[in-house]
């Protein structure tokens, strides 16, 4: 399973991102012999795309939805799912 995930970017919200990944096992996917960066909200803050490896399935962090021609086929090969209160802001999409 994939999640594509836009938060709101503000350092409070990608604190409980963060904690919420943690919670999941997340692991930070990076190139073969190339060490994992520590990840805090400024790391996700600053980075246009993270991609982790969870016991949910993958998901991808976004700063935003591409400009690119494909950026269409995100809206039209996935699903919204709606936020759910009392955690991190974020729009979730389920491919």
């Amino acid at each position: 399973m994939d999640f594509d995930l836009c938060a709101a970017w503000d350092l409070d919200n990608l604190g409980r991102l963060v904690d919420a990944l943690r919670e999941l096992g997340a692991e930070l996917r990076v190139r073969p012999g190339v060490q994992p960066p520590t990840v805090d909200a400024h790391l996700l803050h600053d980075s246009v795309v993270t991609t982790w490896r969870t016991t949910a399935g993958d998901i991808d962090v976004l700063v935003g939805i591409p400009s690119s021609p494909q950026a269409g086929l995100l809206g039209q090969a996935s699903t919204l799912i709606p936020p759910v209160s009392g955690r991190c802001q974020c729009e979730v999409w389920h491919r």
